[in-house]
């Protein structure tokens, strides 16, 4: 059976999180068809959000923007009080220069960024330079409000449990 783009994508996340050396337990939080499969439970603590997306290279970065439909803002909606993160997998193209990251941001980052309860299409961008942090901004915030985050920042994300 072949492998779908989301199994392939989300283990380089869900790798990082089980190389921890803490005991971990992980859920996939199953949806029906209609709905995405991006939501996994931690340690029954933390909700790990999961998004992925190509880049597309500028003459002083790379780009990935990441879309969030009235669909998916419903199902984040779904988990506004647990301790939410979103890790969101930015794709290489060797093609590009661009080797793949992974930006992880926490529910505090990202409601800054988006509103869960719009009715139209969000969106985060993050940008990355080289031997810079990555810069997010949103549908919410001015590329003048930028955020940084660290390139390593989920190898340091704290599991609760």
């Amino acid at each position: 059976m072949p492998i779908k783009d989301y199994e392939y994508y989300h283990g380089a996340v869900l790798t990082k999180i089980l190389r921890k050396d803490i005991p971990t337990s992980l859920k996939l939080v199953e949806t029906n068809v209609k709905e995405s499969w991006c939501t996994y439970k931690i340690n029954d603590a933390v909700t790990l959000y999961i998004k992925y997306s190509s880049p597309i290279k500028a003459q002083k970065h790379i780009r990935w923007t990441f879309l969030f439909t009235q669909r998916h803002l419903s199902e984040l909606k779904r988990y506004v009080n647990d301790d939410l993160r979103f890790a969101l997998v930015c794709l290489g193209d060797e093609a590009k220069d661009c080797k793949p990251e992974i930006c992880l941001l926490y529910k505090e980052q990202v409601m800054g960024l988006i509103d869960f309860n719009s009715i139209t299409e969000q969106r985060i961008n993050v940008y990355a330079e080289k031997n810079c942090e990555l810069k997010v901004d949103g549908t919410m915030s001015p590329k003048s409000k930028q955020i940084s985050v660290k390139r390593s920042e989920i190898d340091s994300m704290i599991i609760p449990g």
